[in-house]
């Protein structure tokens, strides 16, 4: 056969398996070029010969989970429900999505080791789901044009198309050593649901090989916003609710006055506040609690007053805030003593209770350590402690977060004391810190029950307005 026909042949059959359709399980062994390069000149294609035989190399493997990689995003939208993990979850049914409004211009940034040999980068060109007969990846922004930069010599790999209409992951060529990469979104088409304006990728992956003395490893990566260098950002989410508004607190106890009696079940013998003849009260001016420095932008003033409710003995602390000429309030505020100091001197690890509130950024959060329950029978007492955030013009709190329990147990016959009596202690505690828009929680004191363990981390703190 001549020489023209054999190389003619090679071609043709390397032409005819382009076009044929991998195999699911092939997906990590070939590489599809579905992104179009905007300007890459001079690209040669190799000589093919009849006698070159193929070498073995390394596989080519999905480079975020199989290593030590971090990935970032621009922004996330506030939603509570949407996780900036979503664009590494192996999931075409989520999707990141950006801040509201953060269209073109919005980036994400990955990082792999130096040692890697990347080959592309694959991802959507949206949210490619649908959800209840709805087409989210046509109701969202689509991404038509990104451009590639290795940020940390600042260099452009180049432009790349995406094709809107393709709601499968889409190839961008990279051929290159790992590192720090950065995928800017230069172009969009809007979405049919004009109140959507976010970007959408609903997964993200870096494909290439590994030296072959690196064993893989199989961890989804951690995702950060607004920087590489940046803290992951939780998954988890603390929603802060409106709080209803009155116009005073006389028209809010007008109102808790005239709600319908709560039916008398009899009293236990492990809740010494149950009261058969408990009477409903509300207004009453508080003594003695936490001390509040500082108040959110557009608070006015902040102030404690007590509710009781049917068959209780002891009164509630609610908190009344005045903003913008109304009152906010928020009920169920602790007890009666509104975050008053409890006295803990007697415990033996000499633990005081929490009565403290601090302003960080625009948030407001209160801390208390509330009597609770005492059984009857044995003299028990649990001690709660409970942490409340609240903020925006318009005011909204979280539900009360739990920081810790601790029952003090009293007994006579002991050494302490003149009168013979030993109290112990036993429980567990958080520590907190706001850091920006996230409660971080960590193990304080005691041993955290195993309910409580997937509440260590950060948590994202989601205002009503990013909903």
């Amino acid at each position: 056969m001549p020489m023209k026909c054999v190389v003619l042949c090679v071609l043709l059959a390397a032409c005819g398996r382009g076009n044929q359709a991998d195999p699911p399980q092939a997906e990590r062994t070939k590489t599809e070029h579905v992104a179009k390069a905007v300007a890459a000149p001079g690209n040669r294609q190799p000589t093919a010969t009849a006698t070159a035989k193929p070498q073995p190399g390394p596989v080519e493997i999905e480079l975020l989970h199989a290593t030590e990689a971090k990935v970032a995003v621009s922004s996330v939208v506030a939603n509570s429900a949407i996780f900036p993990t979503d664009l590494v979850d192996g999931k075409l049914s989520t999707a990141w999505n950006s801040r509201t409004g953060d269209l073109a211009g919005a980036w994400l940034a990955v990082r792999v080791p130096g040692g890697a040999h990347v080959t592309r980068i694959r991802m959507t060109a949206g949210f490619a789901t649908v959800r209840g007969g709805e087409d989210w990846f046509t109701m969202n922004h689509r991404i038509k044009l990104v451009r590639v930069v290795r940020t940390q010599i600042d260099r452009e790999l180049g432009k790349y198309a995406l094709d809107p209409d393709n709601r499968g992951l889409q190839d961008i060529p990279i051929d290159g050593p790992g590192g720090d990469f950065k995928i800017e979104i230069l172009d969009v088409i809007p979405g049919t649901k004009k109140t959507w304006r976010e970007i959408c990728v609903s997964e993200l992956q870096v494909w290439g090989t590994l030296p072959e003395d690196t064993p893989p490893r199989q961890a989804p990566p951690p995702v950060a916003v607004g920087s590489l260098d940046a803290a992951p950002l939780s998954n988890r989410s603390i929603a802060l609710d409106p709080l209803p508004s009155y116009a005073s607190i006389d028209a809010f106890c007008q109102e808790y006055m005239a709600r319908p009696e709560e039916p008398f079940s009899g009293c236990s013998g492990m809740d010494t506040g149950c009261s058969r003849h408990g009477k409903r009260a509300c207004g009453e001016m508080t003594s003695g609690p936490i001390a509040l420095d500082a108040l959110p932008p557009g608070w006015t003033s902040a102030r404690y007053f007590h509710a009781q409710w049917d068959h209780r003995s002891d009164p509630g602390c609610n908190l009344a805030i005045l903003a913008a000429g109304k009152t906010y309030v928020l009920e169920g505020f602790g007890d009666r003593g509104c975050g008053a100091a409890l006295d803990l001197r007697d415990v033996a690890a000499g633990k005081m209770s929490r009565a403290e509130s601090r302003m960080q950024g625009d948030l407001l959060a209160i801390a208390m350590t509330t009597a609770g329950w005492q059984t009857r029978q044995t003299g028990e007492i649990e001690s709660i402690e409970q942490l409340w955030i609240c903020g925006a013009t318009e005011p909204a709190c979280s539900s009360a977060i739990q920081l810790g329990a601790y029952v003090t147990t009293s007994t006579t016959g002991g050494t302490a004391g003149g009168d013979g009596l030993s109290t112990a202690q036993r429980g567990w505690s958080f520590d907190w810190k706001i850091e920006g828009k996230q409660l971080v929680l960590s193990r304080q004191d005691g041993a955290v029950p195993a309910e409580k363990h997937d509440q260590l981390g950060s948590h994202r703190l989601v205002m009503p307005s990013e909903r």
